[in-house]
């Protein structure tokens, strides 16, 4: 019993593990994709409206956090 709650903590702790690394991913790329706009372009994506766009494909545990 104990090391099926140790396995099951485990696999747990690496859904989680695998999961922020994606985030961390995720946010590097749209980090870049801000960079390379121009003043406008940024301007636009931080339109309120296209910004809720964007966190919208988020996990609803982390966009809950931002909205």
């Amino acid at each position: 019993m104990q090391d099926e709650m140790g396995s099951n903590m485990e696999k747990e702790h690496e859904k989680v593990e695998h999961n922020f690394q994606y985030l961390i991913i995720k946010l590097n790329k749209l980090k870049d994709k801000i960079k390379s706009q121009n003043n406008q372009g940024k301007f636009h994506f931080l339109a309120l409206d296209i910004l809720t766009e964007k966190i919208r494909f988020l996990p609803r545990e982390i966009s809950a956090k931002f909205l």
